[in-house]
């Protein structure tokens, strides 16, 4: 039983019991401790939802309202002391009714904070999945990349590498992570030279640019030379190819001719 419902629901009451108690001890309806009624109803808006909330403000009035009407005893101090409702009939009258309105009012609103509370929390649950799958397919894509990659954030520090990138730096995610790009890619001259890919030019263009601080200008002048080399290569290969297709061109030519005049000249001689 403990942990449900209905154990909430009768511990609950026990506590309104409780409260009633003390009401009654303090001065029953001259008594300034009836706002400790809105504990429990505020614990039973939150936990037992609105349904529960209005239902134990109920219990909690109930449990007023007879505290004041059939038990005048407990707060008379002298015997024969007239309560409020032989003196005044309509300020008792008043007071049951404004502690009604004021319970149900308090478990309307605290119920409706309390379902705002649980939809807010259900919806940042299903965002913050959302964005651990986000995160994850963003991974997943970045790791798949062959080629080196490296993401930062607005700050220019490294966020992320995959392991391309780990490859051509020599250097693991976690020895990475949280530093500058720059001191990130500062001694990327070590990892080309040991990974035998890249010519030795380009190598020691790299380590003059990191030791002079104008890395991002050697690559630009790297990259200059080698379109340059790759467009020269291509005009080389035109111009090799153009003899080759000339005298393929012949051939064919030729081929077509000839056997255009074999047959006139077997019957040229067959006539002769």
């Amino acid at each position: 039983l403990k942990g449900t419902r209905a154990f909430i629901a009768l511990q609950l009451v026990g506590d309104a019991v409780a409260i009633t108690m003390f009401v009654g001890i303090t001065g029953g309806i001259e008594s300034p401790m009836s706002f400790l009624y809105l504990l429990p109803i505020s614990t039973a808006s939150m936990l037992l939802y609105r349904e529960g909330g209005l239902a134990l403000a109920g219990v909690c009035w109930a449990m007023y309202a007879a505290l004041v009407v059939l038990a005048p005893a407990w707060y008379i101090s002298e015997p024969g002391e007239a309560t409020i409702f032989s003196s005044e009939p309509g300020r008792g009258v008043y007071i049951l009714v404004a502690h009604l309105v004021a319970m149900l009012a308090f478990a309307m609103l605290s119920s409706y904070l309390s379902e705002r509370l649980r939809a807010q929390n259900r919806e940042l649950v299903e965002r913050r999945g959302a964005v651990a799958q986000l995160k994850a397919l963003n991974e997943n894509i970045i790791g798949s990349i062959n080629s080196g990659l490296i993401t930062t954030n607005l700050g220019g520090q490294v966020h992320f590498i995959n392991p391309g990138g780990e490859a051509i730096l020599g250097w693991s995610q976690r020895e990475v992570a949280g530093q500058t790009i720059e001191l990130s890619l500062i001694h990327i001259s070590e990892p080309l030279k040991a990974s035998d890919v890249f010519p030795p030019m380009v190598v020691q263009m790299v380590a003059v640019g990191e030791q002079t601080g104008a890395l991002e200008t050697m690559l630009s002048k790297i990259a200059d030379f080698y379109e340059d080399e790759v467009d020269e290569a291509t005009a080389n290969l035109l111009a090799l190819l153009e003899p080759v297709m000339i005298c393929f061109l012949g051939v064919i030519i030729g081929g077509i001719v000839i056997s255009m005049y074999m047959p006139m000249f077997d019957l040229i001689s067959k006539i002769g």
